[in-house]
Parts: structure tokens; C-alpha cells; sequence
């Protein structure tokens, strides 16, 4: 049995380790009911003797070839393992690149960003995947937005906030680099600069009075908690 990863690769990339299992237990089971259903002693006087031996033949074949497959299975797992491996190193260190590049902290101070950001997304998306994009439309973000303003419900500025920030985690690693991509400083500055530079310069009017009422809204926390300041 010589099956090295290059003839392995050729013959099977697209197998699973889980699906070669599968093959291996009904390999296993097939040559197994060949040797004890149809080669057991009651059913060999419907056989002949060439028959016989075909099934024997086929048995043995079919084992023999399960090693193989089991041999496939194990070289498969072990490069699932070091490319699941790869990709949590990768993951890891997207999130330290976005936090170092794009350090957004869910403080008043950072509002105003965070929300510009999450509408150049949505219009992003809107425009070049229509219905189909799978980012949130900027109409559940101004929702959003207008129930903090509103104090309706339970709804925070803080928790709203959260959500844009995981919103805009995940579609710019996403956007920049493919998932089993080794992530490069060089491409996430080149998007945060498309962004800025391009995208957030093609605000409309919408966009632009979502923004002023944030500020306002950033302006009126700090003058409360000024007033809370110099009270104590």
C-alpha cells in the first residue's frame, strides 16, 4: 500500500476526513457480509466454485482497499487539524490588527466614528450587493439610533454601539482578506484609507444629519457629566 500525500492530494482534496470514515465503515461492512451472509455455509450450495472464490476475491479486495482509504482518512485529519490550527492563529491575528489599527472603544468619544463607519458599510453593501448583501441595511441602524435618542425601551446607546462595533468587526476582516488568508497590515491600511477617503466622502444628506445627531447627542452627554463632575 503506497499512498503518499501527493497522490492522495490529486485523488482526494475535496474528501473529508469524515467522509472517508464513511467509505471506510461501509468498505468494512460490505466485505464483511460477503464473508459471513453470502460465503456462509448454507448459501455456498447456491454457489459454484469460481463463484466462490469471486466473492472471496471481492472481500479481500474490498479490505484491502479500506486500508488504503483508512490510511487517506488519517493524512486527512492531520492536515484538518494544522489548517484549523491556521486559521485560529489567522483569526487571532486579524483582531490585533484591527484593534491596533482601528482601536473603536464603545465611549461617547468614539461615536461619532463608530456610527460613520457603520453607515459607509451599509452603503457599501447596499450598492454593490443590493438585496443580497448580508450586512445589516443602514434603515435598522437609523431605527436603531432613534430609539437611543428616544430612551424607548430598553434600548442603550452602549448596547447599540456594541452591536455596530461587532457589525463592523466582521465585515471589514471579511472585506480584506479572504478567511484562510494570512492577514497583512498592508491591505487593512489600504481599506481603512479606501474607506475614509472615498467612501465616507460620498455621505447624503441622510447620512450626514445621522451623524450631526450623534455629535449632538455625544455633546449632550458631556455637558451631563460635567454638571455631575462639578456637582461633587
Amino acid at each position: 500500500m503506497n499512498l503518499d500525500k501527493v497522490q492522495f492530494t490529486e485523488v482526494f482534496q475535496y474528501w473529508s476526513s469524515e467522509k472517508f470514515r464513511k467509505l471506510q465503515a461501509t468498505l468494512t461492512k460490505t466485505a464483511n457480509s460477503i464473508k459471513q451472509d453470502a460465503l456462509h455455509y448454507r448459501m455456498t450450495p447456491l454457489l459454484n466454485h469460481d463463484e466462490i472464490n469471486t466473492l472471496k476475491q471481492a472481500a479481500q479486495i474490498l479490505l484491502s482497499f479500506k486500508l488504503k482509504i483508512e490510511h487517506a482518512k488519517e493524512i486527512k485529519a492531520r492536515e484538518e487539524k494544522r489548517h484549523k490550527r491556521k486559521l485560529k492563529e489567522y483569526e487571532k491575528r486579524r483582531l490585533e490588527l484591527f484593534n491596533e489599527l482601528m482601536p473603536l472603544k464603545n465611549t461617547p468619544g468614539h461615536y461619532v466614528e463608530i456610527v460613520s463607519w457603520r453607515l459607509a458599510l451599509g452603503n457599501h453593501f447596499k450598492t454593490h450587493f443590493g438585496i443580497h448583501a448580508y450586512f445589516p441595511s443602514n434603515k435598522i441602524a437609523e431605527s436603531e439610533l432613534e430609539r437611543c435618542q428616544s430612551r424607548y425601551g430598553s434600548t442603550t446607546w452602549k448596547g447599540t454601539i456594541g452591536g455596530f462595533m461587532r457589525e463592523i468587526h466582521n465585515a471589514v476582516t471579511e472585506q480584506v482578506w479572504i478567511y484562510d488568508e494570512e492577514p497583512s497590515r498592508e491591505k487593512l491600511i489600504d481599506f481603512i484609507h479606501l474607506v475614509e477617503t472615498r467612501w465616507m466622502k460620498a455621505f447624503r444628506d441622510r447620512d450626514l444629519a445621522i451623524i450631526e445627531s450623534v455629535k449632538e447627542e455625544v455633546a449632550a452627554q458631556g455637558f451631563v457629566e460635567q454638571c455631575r463632575s462639578s456637582s461633587i
